[in-house]
């Protein structure tokens, strides 16, 4: 009985401890280039089954520092998508006009530089 108890536990053991899936939602915080913090960006991926996503939505929370600049003004879109390029992520909103970029650690709106922060192992 007790090598049946075993194979039992060995045939499920690759069902109960599965690799970990990647990540869907990826965080940052939004500074200023000189460290003020203006916000935070969330970016949910289209397929949560690809290794690496190529697309999805994104969401910004904004804080008053941020008003009147071109943050606020992206965050006041009803809905923002991204889509990875080459070399850069491209952001667009519902009507699929390009509204910005995020190229390395920056999010580039018009000619405003904003730092990103990935907060994936500071949560």
């Amino acid at each position: 009985m007790t090598s049946r108890c075993r194979s039992i536990l060995v045939f499920r053991l690759p069902h109960l401890f599965t690799h970990p899936t990647p990540p869907t939602m990826h965080q940052f915080s939004i500074h200023t280039p000189s460290g003020e913090h203006l916000g935070f960006l969330v970016m949910l991926a289209d397929d949560e089954t690809r290794p690496l996503p190529e697309s999805g939505q994104l969401a910004l929370q904004i804080q008053p520092a941020a008003q009147g600049s071109a943050l606020a003004r992206l965050a006041q879109a009803q809905t923002l998508y991204w889509q990875l390029t080459r070399d850069h992520v491209r952001i667009h909103d519902e009507d699929g006009d390009h509204r910005a970029n995020i190229r390395q650690e920056w999010l580039l709106i018009g000619g405003e530089r904003y730092l990103l922060n990935d907060l994936e192992g500071s949560l």
